[in-house]
């Protein structure tokens, strides 16, 4: 592993390891302790991998709580 660079006092992760929110990882078809790939430019030039290492459910903003309801199907 690498420097550890995020330490939240119960779990820690390195270089090339991401946390996914809930929402992400659904539309990303990932799960905790899969690789997927991402770049920074639109055309994918330069992909990077990256290990999941945790999916979490961000704490909820009323005013985004309200659209899904607004926009389920």
């Amino acid at each position: 592993m690498g420097k550890k660079y995020y330490d939240s006092g119960n779990f820690a992760f390195y270089p090339g390891e991401i946390l996914l929110s809930e929402r992400a990882a659904s539309a990303l078809g990932a799960a905790a302790g899969d690789t997927i790939e991402a770049a920074s430019a639109a055309t994918f030039a330069a992909p990077e991998r990256y290990r999941v290492v945790r999916v979490y459910r961000p704490a909820a903003d009323p005013g985004e709580a309200a659209l899904d309801r607004l926009h389920r199907v």
